[in-house]
C-alpha cells in the first residue's frame, strides 16, 4: 500500500481513486415510472442535475444493486459497481419490451473518480456527484479523463493506489458488493437510510422492506468493527469469524478487515444482531475482543463543495 499518500489524506491533503463502474443509460417516456416500480428510492423527484442513492431489491426484498441515479435532462444514468453490471443490465433489459423505455450499456464511456477530502479543499470535477460517508464520488465521461487529472494535479490531490483507496472505503464504513454485501442481505440492512424512501408509491420488495421499517428495525444490521490492542498479525486472521457475545451467544459475522494506521487498530465491518448492537458493545471472535462502532469509522465528512 502507499501508505505515504494514505497518511497525506489524514493529514488533510485530499486523495483520488479512479475505478471503472457499470454505466446504463435509459431513456423513454415510461423510464421514470418503470424505475419508480424498481428501485428504493423515489426517482420521480429528481430533478435535471441532481442524484440519489437507491437499490433494486428482489421481490423478497434482497439486495441486486446498489447504484446512483443521475438525472441527465430527460434521461437517466444509472451507475453501479462493475460486481453488479451484468446483473443490472439484465433486471432492466426485459422492461425494454414493455413500453418506451430504452437502454443502453455506456460502461466504456465513463469512469468513477472517488474523492478522500476530508478539509472540503477540492473543487467539483463533474455534474454527476454523489456524497457518501466521507468521499465524494464522481461519474465523469472517460473522453475528459486528461483534463480531470490535468485538474486534480494542479490542485494538488494525491493519486491513490488501490489498497490505500480500499482502506480509506473501509474506514469511511462505505460497502462494496462482494465483500460485505452481496444478494442474501435485505436491502435495510445496508444501514444506509438516504437509499430508501418509506413515501414513495409501490416498488418490488416494498412490502418487506416496508414491514421491517415499520416494526422498529432489522434483524441484523452491517456495522463498524474495531480490534483495539488485540494481538493480530494479519487480517486473514479475522475475516470471516463468527461473532458471540460474552454468554456465548451468536452475534453476527465480520466480512472484511485491514489494519488501520490512522486509528492504530484492526478495523472490521460485518453484520450484527440487533441485540447486539450498542455502540461500545464487546463481541467475541474466538479469543479477540471486538467492540462495535456506528459507521463510518472516520466521522469527519466532505462539505457540499457547491
Amino acid at each position: 500500500m502507499e501508505l505515504e499518500a494514505y497518511e497525506k489524506v489524514h493529514k488533510g491533503l485530499p486523495g483520488y481513486h479512479i475505478s471503472r463502474p457499470g454505466v446504463f443509460r435509459v431513456w423513454g417516456s415510461e423510464a421514470i415510472a418503470f424505475l419508480d416500480g424498481l428501485l428504493t428510492n423515489n426517482v420521480k423527484k429528481l430533478q435535471p442535475g441532481q442524484s440519489l442513492l437507491a437499490a433494486f431489491p428482489t421481490p423478497q426484498g434482497r439486495l441486486i444493486a446498489v447504484v446512483k441515479v443521475h438525472r441527465a435532462g430527460e434521461e437517466i444514468l444509472l451507475e453501479t459497481e462493475e460486481a453488479t453490471r451484468k446483473a443490472v443490465y439484465a433486471h432492466l433489459h426485459r422492461f425494454t419490451f414493455a413500453g418506451d423505455f430504452n437502454l443502453r450499456d455506456e460502461s466504456e464511456q465513463y469512469l468513477s473518480v472517488e474523492l478522500y477530502d476530508f478539509e472540503n479543499k477540492t473543487a467539483p470535477i463533474s455534474d454527476f456527484k454523489f456524497l457518501i460517508r466521507g468521499r465524494a464520488d464522481y461519474l465523469i465521461h472517460a473522453k475528459s479523463l486528461e483534463n480531470v487529472l490535468h485538474k486534480l494535479n494542479e490542485e494538488g490531490v494525491l493519486a491513490l493506489d488501490d489498497q490505500a483507496a480500499d482502506l480509506l472505503r473501509l474506514e469511511c464504513g462505505i460497502p462494496r458488493f462482494g465483500k460485505e454485501i452481496d444478494e442474501s442481505v435485505v436491502v435495510p440492512e445496508i444501514g444506509i437510510p438516504e437509499m430508501i424512501s418509506y413515501t414513495k408509491g409501490c416498488y418490488a420488495g416494498q412490502e418487506i422492506i416496508a414491514r421491517i421499517h415499520f416494526r422498529g428495525h432489522v434483524a441484523k444490521l452491517l456495522s463498524g468493527l474495531i480490534f483495539r490492542g488485540s494481538e493480530i498479525s494479519d487480517a486473514g486472521e479475522i475475516i470471516g469469524s463468527e461473532l458471540n457475545s460474552e454468554d456465548g451467544k451468536s452475534a453476527g459475522k465480520l466480512l472484511t478487515a485491514a489494519f488501520s494506521p490512522h486509528l492504530d487498530s484492526y478495523i472490521g465491518m460485518g453484520f450484527v444482531r440487533w441485540d447486539f448492537l450498542e455502540e461500545g458493545r464487546k463481541l467475541f471472535a474466538g479469543k479477540l475482543t471486538a467492540e462495535v462502532v456506528s459507521l463510518p469509522f472516520i466521522k469527519r465528512k466532505i462539505a457540499s463543495a457547491e
